[in-house]
């Protein structure tokens, strides 16, 4: 609750998600943000606060489609 004389502090915070094929950040607005749940995967998005995101393809795709296959690629002698 906000009360006279007391500053409000914004927090905010950088996720990001790392993934074998494509690489997602985001920036929230923890002040706004509410924790919710979509088990129906159906969902209004008026309680997303993102304040920026981005993504890209993870670079490492053109060493193999799985992590294992990178692995394998990484282990090889001379590359």
């Amino acid at each position: 609750m906000w009360k006279p004389g007391i500053r409000r502090v914004r927090i905010i915070s950088i996720v990001i998600d790392i993934g074998t094929t494509t690489i997602f950040g985001q920036l929230l607005n923890l002040n706004e943000c509410v924790v919710f749940a979509c088990p129906d995967g159906r969902c209004d998005g008026t309680t997303l606060f993102a304040l920026a995101e981005a993504s890209d393809y993870n670079a490492q795709i053109s060493y193999g489609e799985d992590v294992i296959t990178r692995i394998v690629y990484s282990q090889r002698s001379g590359d």
